[in-house]
């Protein structure tokens, strides 16, 4: 992140006097580097929340499309590959 190096570089500037530019001073832009820094790691922890739910809402949709292929596999069994059941699930009839 440039705002941190850029800070790292003003202490090396002169670490004893910390100069001030106009009415910003170190203090300010650590304090909002400290502030990004930890919406980061909120914005990083929700992300992978948000990639753990989508894998198992990925699972769960997987399981689920090969529960509706079975159902179709049984009702073309039963009724027939051309029958109003099989479209009615979906087949082609």
């Amino acid at each position: 992140m440039q705002a941190s190096s850029v800070l790292e570089a003003w202490k090396q500037i002169d670490p004893v006097s910390n100069p001030k530019f106009s009415v910003l001073d170190q203090a300010a832009l650590q304090a909002d580097l400290t502030k990004t820094q930890a919406l980061q790691s909120e914005l990083d922890a929700l992300d992978a929340q948000y990639t753990e739910l989508r894998n198992k809402r990925d699972a769960l949709c997987d399981e689920m499309w090969d529960k509706v292929k079975r159902v179709r596999a049984s009702v073309k069994g039963l009724y027939g590959d051309d029958s109003s059941e099989y479209e009615m699930v979906g087949g082609n009839a």
